[in-house]
């Protein structure tokens, strides 16, 4: 609140409280910028002058405690019980010397806390038009590389997929040799091959589908290729994934068998068999991505459970091999046990106590009930006291 209207609100409080009125002197009376309290006949009444100092300028908090007090309005009360008019000119001699230090004219007075707001205020105001202004640019000016960036996105969306499958199919036909007759040869896997045909299979696949999607699918003018999902040539990318799987399963259908073979040359009972051969072949699923074999048929209208599941099984196969194989492998297990304890706990056990004594007997080193040979060293836990001949070890010679 401004000085002006406090000084309206209070002659106004006065005057509701029937206080403004004064028999012996002036009354209550506002002149515009103060408000003068009661006086009686003949009194000088002195009140500061109705403006802010500035503290926080430089050198007008030296001003405002110098002149604060000594510069001040003034008004007589006459004999009449009239006031006389206010003499502001001490007032006006403030404002004219040091205008800076008024708040009426530096506007606001300064605030390091307020300018720094104001600052940073700006600083984002700045960032949000050029953000704005960006934005403006890449979705109406440069529609194309807009569309562009969408398509390269979901191409490696499509790519990766591919490739994911592929190499899937890369472990069954390496775990099956691992079982076959290849397992008894000693040369080392075909790592390059397996490389070139994990990555540039799908790459060609991608490429030849991205082609034909863009010059000959009745897609190729909608946005960012949205629905890609259609059309007879969306069979490029759907056949190689399915010989994929569908390799995936011969192979471990073949696994299973011969681990059929080998379990019925065992001596175990026949109910453990089934249990290993189940346990393998389930193991082994989500490995292949034989999970993977039903998404192929889409029902026309999917349901909500459909959808779920199929957003389950595409993704979260890496979840399933790290718990199958890693998490609840119990050779895994016992290594990390093994870290595990062989991490210092020693600090936070409660240290024993260990206590010394060396004892001077004759040079005739025999053993007595005195004492004992100096070249002995009697190592007491606990209370020295209570040790006997027995507790004594021999720790160095001098």
């Amino acid at each position: 609140m401004s000085v002006v209207r406090a000084e309206i609100s209070t002659c106004y409080t006065l005057s509701q409280r029937n206080e403004s009125i004064n028999d012996n002197g002036c009354s209550v009376s506002f002149d515009k910028s103060l408000c003068w309290l009661k006086a009686d006949y003949g009194a000088q009444v002195e009140r500061l002058c109705p403006f802010t100092y500035c503290p926080t300028v430089l050198g007008c908090e030296q001003v405002a405690s110098k002149l604060l007090y000594s510069h001040m309005v003034t008004r007589v009360c006459g004999l009449t019980g009239e006031w006389q008019d206010s003499n502001y000119s001490q007032c006006i001699t403030v404002v004219d010397q040091f205008p800076h230090c008024i708040q009426g004219f530096c506007r606001v007075c300064p605030d390091l806390l307020r300018d720094l707001v104001i600052s940073v205020s700006l600083t984002l105001s700045v960032v949000s038009v050029a953000l704005l202004v960006a934005a403006i640019l890449l979705f109406s000016v440069f529609d194309s590389i807009q569309e562009w960036i969408c398509k390269t996105i979901l191409w490696f969306v499509i790519y990766f997929q591919v490739a994911s499958v592929m190499w899937m199919l890369i472990e069954g036909a390496y775990l099956y040799s691992r079982f076959t007759i290849f397992a008894m040869r000693h040369n080392d896997a075909p790592w390059s091959l397996y490389t070139l045909c994990g990555w540039g299979v799908p790459l060609i696949v991608v490429i030849f589908w991205t082609i034909v999607h863009e010059y000959k699918s009745r897609q190729q003018n909608s946005f960012c290729w949205v629905p890609y999902a259609q059309g007879s040539h969306l069979w490029i990318l759907a056949g190689t994934m399915g010989f994929a799987l569908i390799m995936n399963f011969i192979f471990l259908l073949g696994i299973v068998i011969i681990l059929v073979q080998k379990l019925r040359t065992e001596n175990s009972a026949e109910s453990k068999k089934i249990w290993r051969t189940i346990k393998a072949t389930m193991l082994l699923v989500p490995l292949l991505g034989i999970s993977n074999i039903p998404l192929f048929y889409e029902p026309e209208r999917p349901s909500d459970v459909y959808m779920l599941g199929s957003a389950i099984l595409q993704h979260s196969q890496g979840i399933f091999i790290a718990v199958l194989y890693c998490f609840l492998n119990s050779e895994i297990q016992n290594a990390v046990k093994r870290q595990l304890s062989k991490v210092p706990i020693e600090f936070f056990k409660p240290r024993q106590r260990f206590e010394t004594e060396r004892t001077y007997v004759p040079e005739n080193r025999n053993m007595t009930k005195h004492g004992m040979p100096m070249e002995e060293l009697e190592c007491v836990k606990g209370n020295p006291q209570e040790s006997t001949v027995n507790e004594v070890c021999k720790i160095f010679t001098i």
